[in-house]
């Protein structure tokens, strides 16, 4: 079985590769500090079975990662293996095309577990997540928005305002009057039942209208 790991962090990949190597005699292990390294191990070695994947990476993160596999129709199945338990997360990873879910807290003990269910099954979550998961789901809707309609320039404002930046900073932004801004946020505040910025981004995230930052 050949697997591959990517993650920058050396003394987990270690450890990673013990686990792995410790599965079977017949276990190789691949690794990469990056995606870009990742991606230069699957079209030296395109027989790949298995890869491990942090999503906090240096350069492209472990959700634009998963992009790029599918972009190169990669076959090979993909458990992610993360110190995120970000439900928003979770379900932005599967989304993207994981097959899987490990809490690196608990990655020793779940690797051969969530590796066998993935080949048995396709799938796999830690189960310290799944609950989390599951509720994050039930709260959203169909298209993940909650059933919360915003117009293109509300989502706008709305990422820019989860990203930190002021009113005025937003206008400068957008190309619009500060009073523009102002009305939107009347309205998203409205919207989402919210009286400060805090609560609105808080509900946004859990309605999902909001990727949470890796």
């Amino acid at each position: 079985m050949k697997v591959l790991v990517v993650d920058d962090h050396p003394l987990f990949l270690s450890g990673i590769r013990g686990v792995l190597e410790g599965l079977a005699d017949d276990v190789c292990v691949l690794e990469a500090g990056s995606a870009e390294d990742a991606i230069a191990h699957i079209e030296r070695a395109p027989d790949i079975d298995f890869i491990c994947l942090d999503l906090q990476l240096p350069g492209l993160n472990g959700i634009e990662f998963l992009a790029e596999l599918r972009k190169r129709r990669v076959p090979a199945p993909v458990v992610i293996l993360s110190a995120l338990e970000s439900p928003g997360i979770i379900h932005r990873a599967l989304k993207a095309g994981a097959n899987g879910y490990i809490s690196k807290a608990t990655a020793r003990d779940e690797l051969e577990v969530g590796l066998a269910a993935i080949a048995r099954s396709g799938h796999y979550v830690s189960p310290m997540l799944r609950r989390p998961l599951d509720s994050f789901r039930a709260g959203i809707g169909p298209a993940g928005d909650g059933g919360v309609n915003l117009t293109r320039r509300q989502r706008q404002i709305l990422d820019l305002l989860a990203s930190g930046l002021s009113n005025v900073e937003i206008a400068g932004q957008l190309n619009v009057a500060e009073s523009t801004v102002k009305g939107h946020l009347a309205t998203l505040y409205a919207v989402l039942n919210a009286e400060t910025r805090t609560a609105c981004l808080a509900e946004a995230r859990r309605l999902g209208l909001l990727e949470d930052k890796l």
